[in-house]
């Protein structure tokens, strides 16, 4: 735990407690297994120590929670990332279809917070079109080999 720490040692004065955060969750309006209260607050943290302004939504159209993050120093629009904890049996292309339409309209992107049993956090981005191999950022330098 005190790994995650080290990049912001100031954040660990003001991050909210587990029990206040709990108390915080929005009450949701459906069944819900993706993530528990702790794997909520395991990505809270996270953002938290990144120094980024968060907060937690419940969606009525999904029935998921997600959060929007804003990094304080970057005038980036929202990020939309969406918990799931290990013992999430429930993830099907129908629910990864719904993180999309989160505000109604169609998102191109959004990050998946995956949360372990040990409250890790890892995080993947989700791209809702098909990218084509070796374009997009990062790429432009490789040269492709021919047979």
């Amino acid at each position: 735990m005190d790994r995650k720490w080290r990049t912001n040692r100031a954040a660990i004065f003001t991050v909210v407690p587990y029990a206040e955060y709990c108390s915080r969750i929005l009450q949701r309006t459906a069944e819900y297994d993706l993530a528990t209260p702790s794997d909520l607050y395991a990505v809270y943290t996270v953002l938290h120590i990144e120094s980024k302004t968060s907060e937690l939504h419940w969606s009525e159209s999904g029935g998921f929670y997600y959060f929007l993050a804003t990094w304080s120093q970057a005038p980036e629009p929202d990020q939309i990332i969406v918990p799931v904890g290990s013992a999430c049996t429930s993830l099907t292309p129908a629910l990864l279809q719904r993180f999309f339409s989160i505000r109604g309209v169609a998102a191109q992107q959004l990050l998946l917070a995956l949360v372990d049993g040990n409250g890790m956090v890892s995080r993947t981005c989700l791209f809702n079109y098909i990218q084509a191999p070796l374009e997009g950022p990062g790429t432009a330098d490789l040269d492709l080999l021919d047979d």
